[in-house]
């Protein structure tokens, strides 16, 4: 297993706090706990404005396809992940915190950590699923349901004994949240490697990301596992991250659940240089905990983003759209 080690960019611990602008929900996303606990978001294919995105919750066993017009995010569809019961056991909330896209697959990671509230072990919660869209629309390539789960869904199980076998984040594995125990709430794919960010554990103010290729949870290869150590600050972990190019636009939030302003950082995948783009405003009683890339423009050396942050605690998550650029 190999580990590297990256550092904050001084100078960008001067970057300002955002402005948002709020987007209108209509209809509702389903379910009142799974609409009040958005935890990840993603656009798929490369039709602009004919996309298919996914929200996932860490509430139930579903997903939620959507789409963007104007000011407007419209919930549709709902996907079933995983199905109520397995033979004769019933099986708990996927516990969704990751989804992202690449090459006509989406992606969607649970938390692979204890409940929050009781610290039990739920094996719903340590799997990673992946189904076929279509490279354009992002649409699936096969009829969905909320009630079943359909055959080409894939799940794999193997993350759970990588991540117990890591550095760093090994000891922290199965651990209660409240005492810095493991827990994914970001992923991103990128050229055949999967990226999963870590809100926990938080050590010397350094958060973690696994690296892993696709094929080592969905083609029974070899996983051969990259740990990487971010210099995001104390008690900071990571919330999501959205693929960009060279690299990853990162949102980082306190590891616990202490009122800190959320950043976003860009990590470099070839240097290995982080650094902060922005602040965003705290939220009473919400946590930013989605990052979704709207648009990107590259110009020379710099780029410019917007993005769509959905807040965890939030009747639809509240869709917030910022700007910044680096």
């Amino acid at each position: 297993m190999l580990f590297t080690v990256f550092a904050f960019n001084g100078p960008a611990l001067l970057a300002g706090t955002l402005q948002g602008r709020e987007l209108s929900v209509d209809p509702d996303f389903r379910k009142k706990r799974a609409a009040e606990n958005l935890s990840g978001a993603v656009c798929a294919g490369s039709s602009g404005r004919n996309r298919w995105c996914l929200a996932v919750n860490d509430e139930k066993k579903y997903a939620q396809f959507f789409s963007l017009k104007g000011r407007k995010v419209v919930p549709t569809k709902r996907i079933r992940l995983l199905p109520s019961s397995k033979g004769d056991e019933k099986t708990a909330e996927i516990d969704a915190e990751g989804v992202a896209y690449e090459d006509g697959f989406v992606y969607v990671a649970g938390s692979h950590g204890l409940s929050r509230d009781t610290n039990k072990f739920r094996k719903s919660q340590f799997l990673v699923f992946r189904f076929p869209v279509n490279p354009k629309t992002g649409r699936p390539a096969f009829k969905i349901s909320d009630k079943a789960v359909a055959s080409e869904i894939e799940r794999s199980a193997a993350l759970r004994e990588i991540i117990k076998g890591s550095k760093w984040i090994g000891p922290f594995a199965e651990q209660p949240l409240s005492e810095n125990g493991a827990n994914i709430e970001g992923m991103a794919v990128v050229d055949g490697r999967m990226y999963f960010g870590f809100r926990g554990p938080s050590i010397d103010r350094h958060a973690f990301v696994l690296q892993l290729p696709v094929r080592s949870l969905f083609a029974k290869a070899g996983a051969n596992p990259t740990v990487h150590r971010l210099r995001l600050g104390k008690g900071l972990g990571i919330r999501d991250m959205a693929s960009v190019g060279g690299g990853l636009l990162i949102l980082s939030g306190h590891v616990n659940e202490r009122a800190v302003a959320p950043g976003i950082h860009f990590w470099d995948l070839a240097t290995g240089k982080l650094e902060t783009l922005a602040k965003l405003p705290i939220v009473a009683d919400a946590k930013a905990e989605t990052i979704l890339l709207l648009e990107e423009k590259n110009a020379g050396t710099k780029a410019s983003y917007r993005v769509l942050i959905f807040y965890d605690g939030i009747r639809n998550g509240r869709p917030t759209k910022f700007s910044f650029s680096r």
